[in-house]
């Protein structure tokens, strides 16, 4: 079969078609997601996901099919309940908080420190019960687009203690600012 075949161009262009359409659909949902959009530091919340499964969807058959005798089908059997996701404590929640066991010094970007530019991120943080950072969310960049990535890069690599609870280590969230001050003003000093 060759490319210039009449059945196959209308095909990969429906497919093509169906692919963008698929496509945009999806980056429309991400930024609909609660953490796409900034909040102020002080709303953190308990991180809590259900996952249900999909409805199947039918697919029709090109050519028809003769019917099939109806058979005796007992009634799918209910799913298990799914486990409860252990939820991400508020640092005020803890009786000892995490920290960071190395110095945490995010990238200066070469774009903002030859531009002079200053500023500062607010960075959530969602620690396991290792300590290892599972998930870094801006919620604040002053100004935007010049910090964020070397923030969250910088935390993402970090390792913390963990914070405990009643003598157990539990996954935690904590909000955590980054001052970013005048690279003249630093070289000054």
């Amino acid at each position: 079969m060759s490319w210039s075949s009449s059945s196959a161009l209308p095909r990969l262009g429906g497919a093509l078609a169906a692919s963008a359409a698929l496509h945009a659909t999806l980056v429309a949902g991400l930024d609909a997601l609660p953490w796409a959009a900034p909040r102020a530091a002080r709303d953190a919340v308990r991180l809590e996901v259900a996952l249900q499964p999909a409805p199947e969807a039918k697919v029709e058959a090109p050519s028809p099919v003769p019917p099939l005798r109806q058979a005796a089908v007992a009634a799918p059997a209910p799913l298990p309940a799914p486990a409860p996701v252990a939820p991400y404590l508020l640092s005020k929640e803890l009786d000892v908080k995490p920290a960071a066991q190395s110095h945490v010094q995010p990238a200066y970007p070469n774009d903002a420190y030859l531009r002079d530019i200053t500023g500062r991120v607010v960075v959530r943080l969602f620690i396991n019960e290792e300590g290892a950072v599972e998930k870094a969310v801006i919620v604040l960049a002053e100004p935007p687009g010049h910090f964020e990535e070397a923030v969250e890069r910088a935390f993402l690599a970090t390792r913390f203690s963990p914070g405990m609870k009643q003598g157990r280590p539990v996954k935690v969230q904590m909000v955590v600012e980054v001052r970013y001050d005048a690279p003249a003003a630093a070289a000054a000093k």
